[in-house]
């Protein structure tokens, strides 16, 4: 199984690109992929994510989120991802 690591510096970052996504949003869709060894976000509508491979999480943030609100959602999103890998094994979803 591919490794999926991260580390609070990455729970960090991804609660800062959640911050600037959300800005001006009452809530937004956020996703993350995790495929190849890299971290991706996306957001807004998820029919439009035509490529479903990798590990994925997925959540909603709001522009009057907290900092400890986002942080705790990046965590939970990089959980989800390490989840998705033990349950989908090596070669992620298809």
């Amino acid at each position: 199984m591919d490794n999926v690591l991260f580390s609070e510096s990455d729970i960090r970052d991804l609660a800062r690109t959640l911050h600037r996504l959300a800005e001006g949003h009452d809530e937004i869709d956020v996703r993350l992929r995790y495929f190849r060894k890299d971290w991706y976000v996306y957001s807004g509508d998820a029919s439009y994510d035509q490529d479903h491979r990798g590990y994925w999480a997925a959540s909603a943030v709001s522009q009057t989120d907290s900092w400890d609100t986002l942080v705790q959602i990046a965590r939970q999103m990089f959980e989800e991802c390490t989840d998705d890998a033990l349950t989908y094994g090596e070669e992620g979803r298809e």
